[in-house]
């Protein structure tokens, strides 16, 4: 119990994927903490250390034998319904591809799913989409301009008009209104937000998941989905500057993407 309430706590104070699958792992098996960590032997430490070391340093499984470990783990202790879905969660989560980058001093995880790539039809849109994601994820691209104060953050951008036309929130409204389409609870995103709120109260994480456990299971579990904090850049015109900052989640939806 101490186990389980050590890993709960870790989450509420910052959402962890890693800690989030080893926290539901654990709740479906009948042994002790240190038989848990001897049989999955993470950083090929045994016993709790090398599960306290992921979750502490918040770290992420990348070892192919890590993965290895899961499955096999999963197939002598689970059956059923459990088995199926452990051995969805560890295949999801062995799909991404992340990297974490810097922006004005605020840590984001930025993460993609290489394999929802291949469910875009048009080849142009996918191979532009694959060459800018693979590059982030490789460390190929200007990370320096994102820590400085100089650029300008895009969710910054504010419309003031001037001192004698102060522009009104209704004029920007009405500029906008005809491309606007609104939304209710059927929407597939809402639905997806849904079951993460249920499921939040089932294995008693919180009441109310925040940004990061959101765009995780959306990226892990939805088909359309394929990149959470994806860092865009554009240089201003004329300046030394660039326009800043980041898309929350992308998705695709036939020919069209979905920022």
């Amino acid at each position: 119990e101490t186990f389980i309430k050590m890993m709960r706590k870790s989450l509420k104070e910052f959402y962890h994927l890693e800690t989030d699958f080893l926290l539901r792992l654990f709740q479906t098996v009948d042994i002790s903490p240190v038989e848990f960590g001897n049989e999955l032997n993470l950083h090929n430490t045994p016993g709790t250390s090398g599960i306290l070391r992921v979750i502490k340093k918040k770290t992420s499984f990348t070892e192919p034998q890590t993965f290895l470990n899961f499955r096999s783990f999963i197939t002598k202790n689970l059956l059923g319904i459990n088995q199926k879905r452990a051995l969805n969660w560890i295949s999801n989560i062995q799909k991404l591809r992340r990297r974490d980058f810097y922006h004005q001093s605020i840590t984001y995880p930025f993460k993609w799913n290489e394999n929802n790539l291949k469910n875009i039809d048009d080849d142009k849109l996918r191979g532009s989409l694959y060459g800018y994601l693979y590059n982030i994820w490789k460390d190929n691209f200007p990370r320096d301009i994102f820590m400085s104060s100089e650029n300008p953050r895009a969710s910054m951008l504010k419309f003031f008009g001037t001192s004698k036309e102060p522009l009104k929130i209704n004029e920007i409204m009405n500029f906008f209104k005809n491309e606007l389409q609104f939304y209710d609870s059927r929407f597939f995103l809402c639905q997806f937000v849904q079951n993460i709120y249920n499921d939040f109260k089932k294995i008693k994480i919180g009441k109310i998941p925040g940004h990061n456990p959101i765009l995780n299971n959306i990226l892990m579990n939805c088909q359309s989905a394929i990149g959470i904090e994806i860092p865009v850049w554009k240089p201003i015109k004329n300046s030394h500057l660039y326009y800043i900052g980041h898309i929350d989640l992308l998705l695709h939806q036939g020919e069209k993407l979905i920022v």
